[in-house]
């Protein structure tokens, strides 16, 4: 039953001072479960996207390599022509991680919730 960890989340975007964007996956919903969840998370207009288990187009991974930098930059180097995410902890961590990447030359952006609304 997905209700009471989602309850969980709700609770803690409420606590934040400034709701940030709030993504909800799982393979494994039912509809209704699903349908649950976006009322739980009191999620608007959400974009959802409904398909087969199977999809090689995505890929997630977890690494705890010692040099986290230069993991991402092989990373980068390995998928030149793709995108992807890189979560850290902090938003002092996040401009110091894209500022580092875009003066070395990626197209690389940064999305925190400390940023000004575009």
């Amino acid at each position: 039953d997905f209700r009471p960890s989602y309850l969980k989340i709700l609770e803690f975007v409420e606590a934040l001072p400034v709701r940030p964007v709030v993504g909800a996956f799982t393979a494994t919903a039912t509809k209704e479960v699903r349908e649950d969840m976006l009322d739980i998370l009191m999620l608007q207009e959400p974009k959802v996207v409904t398909t087969g288990y199977d999809r090689p187009n995505l890929f997630l991974g977890v690494q705890t390599p010692k040099n986290k930098y230069a993991a991402a930059k092989a990373f980068l180097a390995e998928h030149p022509e793709q995108s992807g995410i890189i979560y850290c902890l902090t938003r002092k961590l996040v401009e110091e991680v894209c500022d580092r990447l875009a003066a070395e030359g990626y197209s690389v952006t940064r999305y925190h919730a400390g940023l000004a609304d575009a």
